[in-house]
């Protein structure tokens, strides 16, 4: 009877052999090229609201969804979304789970950032496959009621408060992984003239989508400390505190463009990710 020992040896190598699979790895190169489709989306919808045009779409995860639905082929296009993001999110899950830290502290770290990632994705492909399937909702309208539920629990505005501190935490990890170019130990980084414009993206995207996520983290923070969830609008309302912000129109351009170049990046990034 095999021991508990090697039945774990023997999952492991299971493991480690699928996630190195070529048709594996492909599908889940496929949920980075959807991520970077749904903020090159999200940039376009930004761009039209800071120069006062008539949006294509709430700039946020949703309107990008509603956009490829309604697009010649949106369906198929959805569903490969569904598909790729999911087995994006399984190859993150596997990564966790084969990391190996002598430190255990570094070891449940490294798990906790992959497997955070794993559930990220599982939210898109579930978000895909509302859209698929007919069923799609609003962001905004999504945390508003989600922000309501929590303030109604014993300690709610606490709870809320706390992880609005978290999302501003994950705005500002976003921002300094752009600043400090801590995004190169994730992909293949392309030699001689593609070099600096690949990194440029990658610079552009990161710091911009941390402004956003710090600014939907404050509203989430002014629902917990007001006690009103009408404030927590998500990203579609950051955005657009922004644009009514002083002088917001021209730094929304700036974080409009550079949600499109982060789209660009995460094609870039299907195609170069590290996998091994």
């Amino acid at each position: 009877m095999p021991q508990p020992q090697q039945v774990q040896q023997q999952a492991e190598q299971g493991a480690s052999a699928a996630k190195r699979n070529p048709a594996f790895q492909a599908a889940a190169r496929t949920g980075f090229a959807v991520s970077g489709l749904i903020q090159l989306l999200v940039g376009v919808f930004a761009l039209q609201i800071a120069t006062g045009g008539t949006s294509g779409g709430s700039p946020d995860q949703t309107g990008a969804f509603s956009g490829i639905a309604k697009a010649p082929g949106g369906a198929v296009l959805l569903w490969i979304a569904v598909l790729g993001s999911f087995a994006l999110a399984v190859w993150y899950a596997v990564d966790g789970a084969l990391v190996r830290n002598p430190d255990a502290k570094k070891r449940w770290t490294e798990r906790g950032k992959d497997w955070a990632k794993a559930l990220l994705y599982l939210v898109i492909a579930f978000t895909a496959l509302r859209f698929a399937t007919g069923s799609g909702s609003n962001a905004s309208s999504s945390s508003k009621k989600g922000s309501a539920d929590v303030l109604s629990l014993p300690g709610g505005p606490v709870l809320l408060l706390l992880v609005a501190l978290v999302v501003v935490a994950i705005g500002v990890g976003l921002a300094v992984k752009g600043i400090k170019r801590g995004f190169e130990k994730d992909i293949d980084v392309p030699s001689g003239q593609w070099h600096r414009p690949v990194v440029v993206l990658g610079e552009a995207g990161y710091i911009a989508r941390g402004v956003a996520v710090v600014g939907v983290g404050v509203l989430l923070a002014i629902a917990a400390l007001t006690t009103d969830p009408k404030k927590a609008t998500g990203l579609d309302g950051s955005i657009h505190a922004i644009a009514h912000a002083p002088a917001g129109g021209i730094a929304l351009v700036v974080i409009a463009i550079g949600w499109i170049a982060a789209g660009l990046y995460g094609f870039v990034r299907a195609a170069r990710a590290r996998m091994d």
